[in-house]
Order: structure tokens, then sequence, then C-alpha cells
């Protein structure tokens, strides 16, 4: 009889992580959104469908940004388990369930949980652009003055500096932005 674990990594070993469920993900969440503000109409369930699964396609055929799924999804994951623990303490000594949702719709909330995400990201992007470490990069630990009696700490810093401030990363937090302040135009309130 297999185990489960066995089970995970026939999965793995079939692509299922690298393709299938980053297709289902991005799919079922952008086919939510769609359905959610109607972007089409009220009867466009079809359309909705199409459209989802195109983007999941296309997301899944950029490698690096299903990599980066699959690396940011387990920090994410384990966040919100916390969270969920922490609400169910706060429920556990008799706060209601009211006093919990209206918490979270505090805009000061909003900053923390935003901070939190930045650094699981920072985490995540040298697990995959590795090409952009000190030590296989020498263009850019010339560019870092690297020595190689520099403390272990000196040396993340200036890794996590180097990284950050690469023309890949910011491209993408540039591109991230301005899909962002697409994203809130297209979605806010006309007032």
């Amino acid at each position: 009889m297999a185990a489960l674990i066995d089970a995970v990594g026939i999965l793995s070993k079939m692509g299922f992580y690298q393709t299938i469920f980053p297709w289902l993900l991005v799919t079922a969440m952008m086919y939510g959104l769609l359905t959610k503000y109607k972007m089409f109409g009220e009867k466009s369930g079809t359309i909705n469908i199409i459209i989802s699964s195109i983007v999941g396609l296309v997301f899944i055929s950029f490698v690096k940004a299903s990599l980066f799924l699959q690396n940011v999804l387990p920090f994410v994951t384990a966040f919100i388990i916390m969270l969920f623990f922490l609400m169910m303490i706060f429920l556990f000594v008799g706060v209601k369930e009211e006093t919990i949702g209206e918490a979270f719709k505090q805009p000061s909330l909003y900053w923390p949980l935003v901070l939190i995400f930045l650094v699981f990201t920072f985490i995540v992007i040298p697990q995959i652009f590795p090409e952009l470490a000190i030590g296989a990069n020498p263009e850019l630990a010339s560019q870092l003055n690297y020595t190689a009696n520099q403390q272990p700490q000196d040396i993340l810093f200036q890794q996590s500096l180097g990284i950050i401030f690469s023309p890949k990363v910011v491209g993408l937090s540039i591109m991230i932005l301005i899909f962002a302040i697409g994203t809130y135009f297209i979605t806010r309130e006309q007032i």
C-alpha cells in the first residue's frame, strides 16, 4: 500500500506542482474575480471560464512565474494557518466573530499584511533567481566590493541588496506596481 508521501512524490515527478496545480489556482482565482466583479455582464459564465483558462495557461507558460508561485505558497499557507489559529484563540477566550470581522475591516491591518507578504516575497526571490547571488555573479561581487574575509551577515545583506536592486527584480516590481495601480483604478467604486 502506497503512503501519502509516495503519492505526493509521484505527482511531483509527473509535473503536477509545476503545471496543473498552478494552472488550477490561477484559473480559479481569475474566474472568481471575473464572476464577482461581472466585468463582462451578468450572464458571462462561458466567457469568464475561457478568459480564466487562458490567463492560467499564459501564467504557467512563464517558468519563473510558476516557480515563484510554488515557492511563495508554502509561506502564505503557513501565514493563513497561523492567522486561523490566532482567530481560534480569540474565539476560545470569548471574542465574538463579528468583532474579529470588524477588526479585519480596519485599514490599519492592511499594511502589516502587505508587509508580511513583501517579506515572504523577498525570501522567495533568491530561490527563484539564484544566478543573482554574489558567488555566481562576479560582476555583482565587484559592484558590491565583496571580499572573501567578510562576515556571513554582511555577505547576506549585500546579496539581498544585490538581488533586490538587480534589473530583473526591479523590472518585475515595476510591472507588479503597474498592475496593482491598474487593478485599483478598474475595481474602485465610482464616485
